[in-house]
């Protein structure tokens, strides 16, 4: 029997990963190593900009991409909000003209524009955001906020009680994307979970097939067995990922005898699809089906008696002596002593 590797996944694989989990019936979670977090580079000299490295746009590959963007849709839109996406300016500077609006605290534009870095970070390759940061930053909004307000009480110039109004009503708006963003970061792994559930089978095998990685680390985590089989079955046999999901359900379970008949017989079901006549099993270990390779390769552990048996109640002719061994006379050359025509 192989021997398994940990697979190393980003955030977002993790993530979606263990939402497959969840929905194909596995408890526990996924376990894998985690692959480099995107980093920031430092300042380029004379321009005050930094880079950022990222995950390839691929990382989870076309329809789970865009699926991902699809229950990703309430996190952006929190994340725009927060950043005053279409908003004005909370900034301190100019609040009449060229003055300043002194006798304040120092603003928060630097701290919105430092956090709100992070955040794309952490939702480029998860999801999730850190809750504590945005705690802090939600409390140092409130402080500007009320700062504001104070401002408006006493103000004799209409104009920079006006502009001071505009600024609580923005930070509001920054506030409410704030709670928005968490909220929905909260809610995300429910998002993906329900997602995965409302798949067709086919669809799940598509997904996962194009994220090698991710369906090894599924399948160390173990779903249900009926489920994965389903998978198995969906995939097509001249797909790498069928050989790939076969390899790796005996490398992690080969030695779970029933995890693995269940998951068999299973797959043997659903290529048979209940036609067990004469004509449709004759030729059934003969093509080259996830049904063959993975009798096959289980076959090799050595676990399989009972499997055998199994197929062989249910494939009848597959496993009898032909009619013509069966009917030959006893005086045939290399009949077995004691075999009665």
């Amino acid at each position: 029997m192989s021997t398994t590797t940990t697979p190393v996944l980003t955030d977002k694989q993790r993530a979606w990963a263990n939402a497959f989990l969840r929905a194909m019936g596995g408890s526990g979670s996924v376990e894998a190593e985690r692959a480099p977090t995107p980093q920031k580079t430092p300042p380029v000299k004379g321009t005050g900009k930094t880079t950022t490295t990222t995950a390839p746009k691929s990382e989870l590959g076309e329809k789970l991409e865009e699926l991902d963007q699809e229950v990703g849709k309430e996190l952006r839109a929190g994340r725009d909000q927060l950043a005053g996406k279409g908003e004005i300016d909370i900034s301190r500077k100019k609040l009449i003209g060229r003055s300043l609006d002194k006798g304040f605290k120092t603003g928060v534009v630097s701290a919105v524009d430092q956090l709100m870095a992070e955040v794309d970070r952490q939702l480029a390759s998860g999801g999730r955001v850190d809750e504590r940061a945005l705690g802090e930053l939600r409390a140092k909004l409130v402080t500007e906020q009320k700062d504001y307000r104070d401002g408006i009480q006493g103000e004799k110039n209409r104009a920079k009680r006006e502009q001071r109004q505009k600024k609580v009503d923005a930070i509001q708006t920054r506030i409410d994307g704030l709670d928005k963003l968490v909220s929905a970061s909260g809610r995300q792994d429910k998002a993906r979970e329900d997602a995965v559930t409302q798949m067709s089978v086919e669809d799940r095998a598509k997904m996962l097939s194009a994220n090698p990685e991710m369906l090894k680390a599924l399948v160390a985590a173990k779903p249900a067995p009926k489920e994965i089989a389903d998978v198995l079955s969906a995939i097509s046999p001249t797909d790498p990922a069928c050989d790939a999901l076969v390899e790796a359900l005996v490398a992690a379970h080969g030695t779970d005898i029933g995890y693995m008949e269940t998951i068999c017989d299973r797959v043997v079901g659903n290529e048979l699809g209940g036609d067990f006549s004469e004509a449709k099993v004759k030729t059934f270990m003969r093509q080259n089906s996830a049904a063959t390779k993975l009798t096959k390769v289980y076959a090799q552990t050595g676990e399989t008696a009972t499997l055998l048996d199994d197929i062989a109640g249910k494939t009848k002719v597959w496993l009898q002596p032909s009619r013509k061994i069966g009917n030959c006379s006893p005086s045939c050359r290399g009949h077995p002593a004691g075999m009665t025509a």
